[in-house]
């Protein structure tokens, strides 16, 4: 791995990682099921970026759906 992609990993582990914690808090306090679906896809995007494992169509497919199920817990949360 080249020392630029080392840093870009390291920059989504560290975005990451705090929004699932945000998620993780939210789904299970307040049972928001959309918080719940993302407390398990954030990380399995993480895993499937960082190792290279994942196919990028399945990445695709859980990166659309993350990015629909956070607009719907951001105007949930903050209206």
């Amino acid at each position: 791995m080249t020392q630029q992609g080392s840093g870009t990993a390291q920059h989504a582990k560290v975005v990451l990682m705090p929004l699932t914690g945000l998620i993780l808090k939210e789904g299970l306090y307040y049972g928001k099921l959309e918080a719940g679906i993302l407390t398990f896809i954030i990380p399995t995007v993480l895993f499937g970026q960082l190792t290279g494992l994942m196919d990028d169509g399945v990445k695709l497919i859980l990166q659309g759906s993350n990015m629909a199920l956070f607009v719907i817990f951001a105007g949930k949360k903050f209206t």
